[in-house]
C-alpha cells in the first residue's frame, strides 16, 4: 500500500441535488481497479436495496452518495501504512469507511457497530463481496481491547474523545485517520488539553475546508490540577451516532 499524499483537488459541496462521480473522476482522485470500481457498484446497490428498509444513511445524501460518501471513505486509502493487515472502524454505521476499505483492500478490517440493522448490511455486504470482515455488535467500551494496525472514525465524535476511545487498540505503531470538518482546530485546541498527539493534516476531497487528521502517536498528558476531577474511565456511555 504506497503512502502518497493525497492531491489537493476539491469537488465542491455544490447545491446541484444529483452531483454523480463518474469512474475517471474517481479515478483521477484515487486511482482504483476496474474489479473494485464494480464491487462499489455491487456495494452501492445492496445498500440503496436495504435503504428501503431501514434508514442505513441520511436521505439527503443518496444523490450525493458517491462523493459523500464512498469517495469520502477512499480518501483515507492512500494514507494506509504499507504493510497493514488489520483495521478498526469505530461506528462504521452503513460501512463507510470500514466496508470501503475493505473492498480496496486492507486484508483483515473489523467494524464496531451496535445497530443491528446496520450490522446485519455490513455482514451482508461482506458476504457477498467475499471480504474478510468481522462486525462488532457490543457497546464500545464492551470491545475486546484487540489492538489493529489502523484505526479509523468518521463523524462519530470530537477527537478528544476518539483519543481516548482508541488508546486501548492501539499498537506502539497505530496510525488514527479520522476526518474531520472545518471545525477540527477547535477540536485540536480541546484535545490538546488532555492529550499530547503529533498531528498531520491532509486536505479533504470531498469537503471544503475539511481536513483528514493523521495520528501515529500521542499519550495523555500527566494530570495537573487544572484537569483534576475529570472523568477518568474510557469508553463510558458509548454510543454509536452518524452525522452523515
Amino acid at each position: 500500500m504506497p503512502e502518497n499524499p493525497l492531491p489537493v483537488t476539491l469537488i465542491p459541496d455544490a447545491h446541484n441535488p444529483n452531483p454523480d462521480i463518474t469512474f475517471d473522476q474517481f479515478h483521477d482522485l484515487i486511482p482504483v481497479s476496474r474489479e473494485t470500481w464494480q464491487k462499489f457498484q455491487i456495494y452501492i446497490r445492496l445498500l440503496l436495496e436495504a435503504q428501503q428498509r431501514f434508514n442505513l444513511i441520511a436521505p439527503s445524501t443518496i444523490p450525493q452518495l458517491w462523493r459523500r460518501h464512498l469517495l469520502d471513505s477512499a480518501q483515507l486509502w492512500p494514507l494506509i501504512p504499507p504493510g497493514t493487515r488489520s483495521l478498526l472502524d469505530f461506528g462504521s454505521g452503513a460501512g463507510f469507511p470500514g466496508l470501503v476499505l475493505s473492498i480496496m483492500g486492507v486484508p483483515e478490517v473489523r467494524m464496531a457497530e451496535g445497530n443491528p440493522h446496520k450490522a446485519q448490511f455490513l455482514e451482508q455486504v461482506g458476504r457477498e463481496l467475499g471480504l474478510t470482515i468481522k462486525v462488532l455488535g457490543q457497546r464500545f467500551n464492551q470491545l475486546t481491547p484487540q489492538p489493529a494496525d489502523v484505526i479509523t472514525a468518521r463523524a462519530l465524535a470530537p477527537l478528544e474523545d476518539l483519543l481516548a476511545l482508541a488508546q486501548p487498540f492501539r499498537y506502539p505503531h497505530t496510525r488514527c485517520l479520522w476526518p474531520k470538518g472545518r471545525g477540527y482546530q477547535a477540536e485540536i485546541h480541546q484535545a490538546n488539553q488532555r492529550w499530547d498527539a503529533t498531528i498531520r493534516f491532509h486536505p479533504s476531497l470531498v469537503h471544503q475546508g475539511g481536513v483528514i487528521l493523521v495520528i501515529d502517536h500521542y499519550q495523555r498528558r500527566k494530570k495537573t490540577a487544572q484537569n483534576h476531577g475529570r472523568r477518568q474511565s474510557e469508553g463510558r456511555g458509548w454510543q454509536n451516532h452518524h452525522r452523515y
